[in-house]
């Protein structure tokens, strides 16, 4: 019982855990939610990736599923190019506003 006091008694910052702290600027917020979808979307590409490596291995020579797969594959890399550009685009317009 004790250890569940100390653990509710215990106090977390939000900079702690990696949060912005209350006096955070919205440039600021806004650069964590950015860097946060990144983090999304490169774990999405990468799922996808695989998931088109596996649709292609599974084709067993039909060329459809071979075709599926490819695209699959084909997709996820251009979403993650896509993705890269905007983030560049968004850094670069962040860093001359300040």
């Amino acid at each position: 019982m004790s250890v569940i006091r100390l653990l509710l008694a215990a106090t977390i910052s939000p900079t702690d855990i990696g949060l912005p702290n209350s006096t955070a600027n919205v440039g600021q917020i806004i650069t964590n939610v950015i860097k946060f979808l990144m983090g999304v979307i490169g774990l999405a590409s990468v799922a996808f990736i695989v998931f088109g490596g596996f649709k292609i291995t599974t084709s067993a020579g039909d060329p459809g599923k071979y075709k599926a797969g490819r695209e699959t594959l084909t997709y996820a890399i251009i979403g993650l190019i896509v993705a890269i550009g905007a983030y560049a685009i968004v850094s670069f317009i962040a860093s001359r506003l300040g």
